[in-house]
């Protein structure tokens, strides 16, 4: 059954204030105002969930509305203390105009946003991704429902029993549970409504901070913003239509506010709207964030940070040397470089990284073509987005000229591009010591190029507006001055025109395109090797599931036939709840061995201990043609074996009680 947007409005509305409460009294607090808190305040919000996720079991509290609020609480009544005794100013604060016209321009860039989401699912916000990483998504908020532990500690394993858990990065899981328990929607549902409220606000939010603080208070700039964070194919599409990777769109979406703080503390913000000491904590608060919600996105942060710092060490020693101070300055620039190049050194050899560094990925493009893609802001073979780029360019000229100040704008923007490169052409040993901590993933690279691309495109379009008023100004035709004064005294009517040419020449800013590219994950795959985990007739089929298993009953299935969303779906615990969970003996065991259940008395007490009670088969897969299907041969169709008993049946898929374990 289709379900309305309408449908998802409040889950929508709940994500916004979860991704926007627990921020801005800290924000406003600590002195920030105006796009500098709005900007930070979903940094902060992220923060705040995961760090509460982690220690909340260690109180003994059920995860919950309630943790994240007390400690919001205690969060702002110890800044509030801290101020009152300290008195610190507040930091600088933006004419009303230019924070009027950023909010202003957060309205189409919102709905942009959605209807971009929205006309990506046409399925209605219930709709399932098909995608391979989804299953895990949708069960970690399931296992956190049930548990009520969301510790970025305790979901790596998705509770297997006697599995460790390990390190995952849960804020993402976390707020999807607060959206589920306050609004009372399906997961689906409220994982589809986070994604397009974080694409939708929290990026365009982030974005807004880091242009203010790249180009200064603009009014222009802030203006176009909102809508130009949302023309770029590679983020947020792209991780929407890809992996899924909702935890890393989470984190990216956070990464532009916390390279504003280095910008501040690095002294390249065009009149600082956070201050350097403010900066300070807030790039701690961006770590916290960034590390609970990807770890891409301190990686990606750390990358984007070397030019600024490098800029603002050597800036710092020329003016100590001056001074008088040669040795103090000399000491300050080596000690940095040494300090990095130790880091570099230590991430390389940690065995933290192993895992992560070791997957690879065929090369997909040659050079040529990788450097065209991020000329053209269409990486990973997207569509070239020529009006888009020609302004990013023009951005980039009028960064790199002398005296400009933003020439770290370009030499960024050029080494996110190398490092796209380097996973997109190259992927050898060598890249990965580089790329690695991306996976040597591609997207995930891709998805950093808008950070310094949105920038140098909001400079374009100033440029190009300075110079068709300069223009007109200047023409020679007495005529044409006169009747375009107005124009020029006014200080809408020549942006706007810019603004119209530039979003009826991408067709919306692309938004047709990027529907096609997060549209992909949710509709039955054209490659024939693929296969839906979900389409009509199973989903029918799992309702039905649903109300003939008991709740304490554990079903056993193989996990690439889509089952393994019947936990999450239908709330019915599944024996394997991920293609790659780490399993215990007993889950290992009955893999192989279930249909024995009859001569074997060790397969009865295996199932006794997990609750097994019952049986799902199908013989269609997600990846017919991956050897990993056939891990399990004990939960193969066990008609014509005495010990099952058939419940239900449609087409291809059937539901068996297991019989001969029922005394146990």
């Amino acid at each position: 059954m289709i379900m309305s947007w309408f449908d998802a409005v409040p889950a929508a509305l709940l994500c916004a204030c979860w991704l926007l409460l627990p921020g801005l009294p800290v924000t406003y607090l600590l002195g920030l105002r105006g796009v500098a808190a709005w900007g930070f305040a979903p940094t902060v919000a992220v923060g705040t969930i995961g760090l509460t996720a982690v220690i909340a079991p260690m109180a003994g509290l059920t995860w919950g509305f309630l943790p994240p609020i007390v400690v919001s609480a205690i969060l702002v009544a110890l800044i509030g203390l801290y101020r009152l005794i300290r008195r610190r100013p507040s930091s600088p604060v933006d004419p009303l105009a230019v924070t009027g016209a950023a909010a202003i321009g957060m309205v189409p860039a919102v709905l942009l946003g959605l209807v971009t989401m929205a006309r990506s699912i046409p399925g209605g916000p219930n709709s399932v991704s098909q995608t391979y990483d989804a299953v895990f998504h949708y069960n970690a908020v399931r296992l956190i429902l049930n548990s009520g532990n969301g510790s970025s500690l305790a979901i790596g394993a998705l509770g297997q029993p006697g599995v460790a858990g390990g390190f995952y990065p849960a804020a993402w899981h976390d707020l999807v549970a607060l959206v589920v328990g306050g609004s009372c929607a399906a997961i689906p549902v409220a994982t589809n409504a986070t994604a397009a409220v974080v694409a939708s606000l929290a990026w365009p939010l982030a974005c807004l901070l880091l242009v203010r603080q790249v180009v200064g208070p603009s009014r222009l700039a802030m203006g176009v913003t909102g809508v130009l964070s949302l023309a770029f194919g590679a983020f947020p599409w792209g991780l929407l239509g890809f992996g899924v990777l909702w935890p890393n769109t989470l984190g990216l979406s956070l990464l532009p506010a916390g390279f504003a703080a280095v910008l501040s503390v690095t002294g390249l913000a065009r009149q600082d709207v956070l201050g350097r000491g403010r900066a300070w904590f807030l790039l701690v608060v961006s770590g916290v964030a960034g590390a609970i919600a990807h770890p891409n996105t301190i990686f990606s942060l750390a990358a984007l940070s070397i030019i600024p710092v490098l800029i603002g060490v050597v800036g710092w020693a020329k003016v100590r040397r001056a001074a008088g101070h040669a040795r103090q300055a000399y000491a300050a620039v080596g000690g940095v470089v040494l300090l990095m190049l130790g880091a570099a050194v230590f991430a390389d050899r940690s065995p933290i990284f192993n895992d992560v560094k070791s997957i690879t990925w065929p090369a997909i493009e040659s050079p040529a073509q990788s450097i065209g893609e991020v000329l053209l802001n269409a990486p990973n073979g997207k569509n070239a987005a020529w009006v888009l780029s020609a302004f990013t360019l023009i951005g980039l000229v009028v960064a790199a000229r002398r005296g400009s100040g933003r020439r770290w704008l370009v030499a960024d923007h050029v080494l996110s591009g190398v490092m796209f490169l380097l996973a997109a052409t190259l992927n050898s040993p060598l890249s990965h010591h580089i790329v690695g901590y991306w996976y040597n993933d591609s997207f995930r690279l891709a998805a950093v190029l808008p950070v310094t691309a949105l920038p140098a495109t909001v400079l374009g379009v100033q440029a190009v507006i300075a110079w068709l008023r300069d223009r007109i100004e200047t023409t020679h035709s007495e005529t044409w001055r006169a009747r375009l004064q107005p124009a020029l005294k006014s200080t809408v009517a020549i942006p706007a025109i810019v603004l119209l040419v530039l979003v009826v020449g991408t067709k919306g800013l692309y938004s047709g395109q990027h529907s096609l590219v997060v549209a992909a994950t949710y509709g039955q795959s054209d490659n024939p090797r693929t296969q839906p985990l979900l389409n009509a007739d199973r989903h029918e089929f799992f309702d039905r599931i649903g109300r003939e298993v008991p709740a304490n009953a554990t079903i056993a299935s193989n996990p690439w036939n889509g089952s393994a969303l019947l936990w999450s779906l239908e709330d019915r615990q599944v024996l394997v709840p991920h293609f790659a969970v780490t399993m215990g003996a007993d889950e290992i065991f009955l893999s192989k061995h279930l249909d024995d259940a009859a001569r074997n008395p060790l397969v009865c007490q295996a199932a006794g201990r997990l609750h097994v009670q019952y049986l799902y088969v199908d013989t269609v897969y997600l990846w017919p043609g991956d050897k990993r299907t056939h891990d399990y041969p004990g939960l193969a169709d066990p008609t014509g074996k005495a010990g099952f008993e058939l419940v239900d049946q449609q087409g291809q898929m059937k539901l068996f009680r297991i019989t001969a374990c029922a005394a146990a």
